[in-house]
């Protein structure tokens, strides 16, 4: 009984670990992007013909892959942007994506003011 439950829990955690590295961040495909500052409130909308938009487009493209499972209550902190069914909130070093898979986390070296200049 004690290999059974040991096999089972292999099992799931080699199970989370396939689903990570499928995990591929998408790109805005030309939807409005929404960008609120969590802390102060702020709300800012992105059309696909503003610049900060295209630096964040840009920032996705290079970042679609090498992002683990997230595991734990996202912080209330940071800046969320979000377009279509994903989102990403930045968060000092570390940026959380949310999308219909799951939360993801990857750690960044960007700093989000510089793509929403």
């Amino acid at each position: 009984m004690r290999r059974l439950t040991l096999s089972v829990a292999l099992l799931g955690l080699s199970g989370l670990a396939a689903c990570s590295q499928d995990f591929s961040l998408q790109p805005p495909s030309g939807e409005p992007m929404t960008v609120s500052d969590i802390s102060i409130h702020s709300v800012h909308d992105f059309a696909p013909a503003d610049a900060p938009y295209q630096r964040i487009a840009d920032w996705v493209a290079a970042n679609r892959t090498g992002w683990s499972q997230y595991s734990g209550t996202p912080p209330s902190s940071g800046t969320m942007i979000s377009y279509g069914n994903e989102s990403l909130q930045f968060v000092d070093k570390q940026v959380l994506a949310r999308a219909p898979a799951g939360i993801y986390e990857k750690a960044t070296s960007v700093n989000v003011e510089v793509l929403l200049r």
